[in-house]
């Protein structure tokens, strides 16, 4: 029983770094928009 929990936070752990590997990667390609104060979006 104690070695299915082992297994079982070993897995949870590894999923989480998985889960921040993955996010890193795809928030790299997230592009940052600086905004002025009297900026407003174009009416078309």
């Amino acid at each position: 029983m104690h070695e299915l929990e082992e297994i079982r936070n070993e897995s949870y752990e590894n999923h989480r770094i998985y889960k921040e590997k993955t996010k890193a990667f795809h928030d790299q390609f997230i592009n940052r928009k600086v905004f002025s104060i009297r900026q407003k979006k174009d009416q078309t």
